[in-house]
């Protein structure tokens, strides 16, 4: 196991200001000067790209560089960039070099990043935000940089408005992220009414954002949740209960005989909701098949199709390597057969993700010790991995230890302090 953890985990160092993080997959090497440089290997060579890992972070005091070379690495790092854009950039918790560059590079955006300083930040990630190739990132930006904030609010994709301007002003730097900026943006441009309720509220979270961003979740949600996930200060549970929602319009529309969906006005609303709706699911399931085993004609047409999807495919879809290393106590679930066994022994719907884990959307452990308990991660920004799901057997809230246990575990493996 120790050589395991060693070949994935990464290697960080800095020389005379140049930050270096290698992995077996991967090399960066970063530097603050004149100009600031920051580069990936390759193939054929070193070649300029733009890092998404946090580089700042605020020192902590009782860190030592003997203790902790990742934390001497970064914190040489940081040394070298100016307090000015240290004090700007430091909060954001991902894609903090563009706007780093952006404001070295031009004092536009820094008077910018003063008075709006997410909408600095969307405009030094803009091709992140407007989803093109970054090949004119940096022109687009200085372009627009001189421009009232109404026009680059526009120049983004969101309305060019004054209220797009406060909307802005109202996102907590330290939950800004160039996606969920994307998401913001499609939502508004799908129903313009979005932007007018989202001025009701002080501050704007992640949580709030996952809520909108799609029509069929949107249908299902009152002022009342939204508000709910708003003052949670949660993130994650803004995005678990878009992917409920989800999971609920999902099934619902899959079943012969669909329950009306409500909307919901509580995060319990939803968690009962959705366990009823997965029984019902069962419950139908069972009946789906008697009626097979009644009827010959429908067996035939099922067999037909299993032989010619078996001609098709010569061999069987197998689950990637886990992407992080497992432990003693926490085992990487490899195969769709011991998923199904997973969800049976825990009582829970993790047998159905099988899908999910073949696309890389995530992937499941079964964890245990200190509990027995079922966990799903699930990829995030700079190849970092973060907790998807983690549950006891029926769905039951695990206890702060083994939370904590899992936790620990995943934060050996991340790229970005």
């Amino acid at each position: 196991m120790a050589m395991v953890d060693a070949e994935y985990t990464p290697q960080f160092s800095s020389e005379e200001g140049t930050l270096h993080i290698t992995s077996p997959l991967q090399a960066m090497r970063i530097r603050w000067g004149n100009p600031p440089v920051a580069q990936e290997r390759k193939w054929d060579g070193w070649h300029d790209f733009s890092p998404e890992i946090r580089l700042l972070k605020p020192r902590h005091p009782s860190a030592t560089q003997d203790a902790n070379d990742k934390a001497a690495a970064f914190d040489a790092f940081r040394a070298t960039v100016p307090a000015s854009i240290v004090e700007v950039v430091e909060p954001f918790p991902s894609h903090q070099w563009n706007l780093m560059v952006f404001l070295n590079f031009c004092k536009e955006a820094r008077d910018l990043a003063l008075s709006n300083r997410v909408l600095a930040y969307a405009l030094a990630n803009n091709s992140e935000v407007r989803h093109v190739s970054d090949r004119t990132e940096w022109c687009y930006a200085m372009r627009h940089v001189r421009r009232k904030q109404r026009e680059i609010c526009e120049a983004l994709g969101f309305p060019g408005s004054e209220a797009s301007v406060r909307l802005f002003r109202k996102i907590p730097v330290e939950s800004a992220f160039p996606p969920t900026l994307r998401v913001l943006k499609m939502a508004m441009k799908r129903d313009p009414e979005i932007l007018k309720m989202l001025g009701h509220f002080k501050e704007i979270r992640p949580a709030i954002i996952y809520l909108v961003s799609g029509e069929a979740v949107f249908k299902l949600v009152t002022p009342k949740l939204l508000a709910q996930a708003n003052e949670g200060g949660d993130d994650a549970n803004g995005s678990h209960m878009a992917d409920m929602l989800l999971n609920i319009v999902y099934h619902a529309d899959k079943m012969i005989r669909p329950p009306p969906l409500p909307r919901f006005s509580s995060v319990r609303g939803i968690r009962e909701f959705h366990d009823r709706l997965m029984m019902q699911l069962e419950v139908e399931r069972g009946r789906r098949e008697q009626l097979r085993q009644q009827a010959a004609d429908e067996r035939a047409r099922v067999r037909q199709r299993h032989a010619a999807a078996a001609r098709k495919e010569h061999k069987p879809r197998t689950f990637p390597p886990p992407p992080l290393p497992g432990t003693e106590h926490i085992l990487p679930i490899t195969s769709a057969a011991d998923l199904r066994r997973e969800g049976r022994a825990q009582h829970n719907c993790v047998g159905s993700y099988a899908e999910s884990v073949l696309n890389g959307k995530i992937y499941v452990y079964r964890v245990l010790k200190p509990e027995r308990a079922t966990l799903s991660i699930r990829p995030g920004f700079g190849g970092a991995w973060f907790i998807s799901e983690l549950k006891c057997t029926c769905n039951r809230d695990t206890s702060k230890g083994t939370r904590g246990t899992v936790l620990e575990w995943l934060d050996r493996y991340r790229l970005s302090l």
